[in-house]
């Protein structure tokens, strides 16, 4: 890629090569992005299996809770043996 300069010395128009230092090729861009895009996908699937599984739980511990305020503490046990 040719860039138009201006010669600080001679004040003259020159064509010089731009150093091509710090370009990444398009499949390192889209395979970086890719890797970036997987891992913020596990995350959130991790987050969501974490938060299913919390509320499953919940769901189970309310329901042998209320079991045992009625007196049933034998049911409540078995309820919670299920975890």
């Amino acid at each position: 890629m040719f860039v138009e300069r201006v010669c600080p010395f001679r004040g003259e128009s020159c064509a010089r090569q731009r150093p091509l230092e710090k370009v990444m090729s398009v499949t390192t861009v889209y395979q970086t992005t890719c890797r970036f895009c997987e891992s913020i996908e596990a995350g959130i699937m991790l987050s969501l299996a974490f938060i299913a599984d919390f509320f499953a739980v919940a769901r189970v511990a309310t329901k042998a809770s209320n079991v045992a305020m009625s007196g049933d503490y034998e049911e409540a046990k078995r309820i919670i043996k299920t975890l």
